[in-house]
């Protein structure tokens, strides 16, 4: 019995030697990381990830950008050691303190916690928009679930082989984008607007292409849109509008029937006379 319990007792002691603990720590090692600690709204902003010291094999790298500490970005790699992450068409949102870390088995980015051997704090500012204003025109008032047409048109350009890049800016704030070339206008069409579509509208243009939700400002006018309801009927006063006209059609109906009785006993009283004139004249 004693060799029974001893046997059971070793063989949970391997079982839970061997297991996995929830609060095992990640295998996470510090890379270095260089790149501009200062970039502007829209632009791409490119961080190096270096590993130092790393004997080169096949197995392979799992290399994470880090932003205030936590990963954001996994790149896996294998017989190099070091690579690039771009980051595109920043905003202010990207400011933040980066650092590389690395490890040889894999996790999601956000279960990755730490920093590398130095860090790099970025700081991005949005005032490197090149925006130019432009003008705007169409209606200032419509209803629920129409389409509204407000064109951008463009003024004292130079053609040239630059894409254009026209925002639709609704209360300061870019909402949509169109690109074209060889014209100076574009139509945005809000269709089967609802209330929330109120607002100002105006328009700006850039030869640099920016996400709309970065654009900021106001062209040279702008429309205050101001969408409303449909004005339902009211069920009540349409029974009441028919129920009039239909006692105006009763009462009109009855006119011509005392109108026709009248001149029925007009007729009538006129051949009775006529008749008792002739009895008279033929009995006299």
């Amino acid at each position: 019995m004693d060799t029974c319990h001893t046997t059971i007792y070793i063989y949970l002691m391997i079982a839970t030697s061997v297991s996995p603990s929830e609060g095992d720590a990640l295998e996470i090692f510090p890379a270095q990381i260089f790149g501009p600690s200062t970039a502007k709204v829209g632009e791409n902003l490119e961080l190096k990830c270096l590993i130092s010291n790393i004997q080169s094999s096949n197995t392979e790298v799992y290399m994470y950008l880090c932003k205030n500490g936590v990963g954001e970005r996994l790149e896996i790699f294998v017989n190099k050691d070091e690579h690039t992450f771009t980051l595109r068409n920043i905003s202010l949102r990207d400011s933040g303190t980066y650092s590389c870390v690395y490890s040889f088995t894999r996790y999601l980015p956000k279960n990755v916690t730490g920093s590398g051997m130095n860090s790099i704090h970025v700081r991005v500012t949005g005032d490197a928009l090149k925006m130019f204003p432009a003008q705007i025109f169409g209606p200032s008032a419509a209803k629920v679930g129409e389409n509204v047409a407000l064109t951008c048109s463009i003024s004292n350009i130079q053609r040239s082989n630059t894409e254009v890049h026209v925002y639709l800016v609704k209360n300061g704030v870019g909402e949509r984008l169109e690109i074209f070339g060889n014209k100076n206008e574009h139509t945005f069409t809000l269709r089967n607007i609802s209330l929330r579509d109120s607002g100002t509208y105006s328009c700006v243009y850039s030869f640099t292409r920016y996400l709309p939700k970065n654009v900021t400002g106001s062209g040279m006018n702008s429309i205050h849109v101001r969408v409303t309801a449909h004005v339902l009927p009211d069920p009540l006063s349409e029974r009441n509008i028919l129920r009039l006209v239909f006692s105006v059609g009763v009462i009109i109906f009855a006119c011509f029937i005392v109108i026709f009785d009248f001149k029925t006993r007009s007729r009538s009283s006129r051949k009775f006379t006529s008749s008792v004139k002739a009895k008279d004249r033929n009995n006299s």
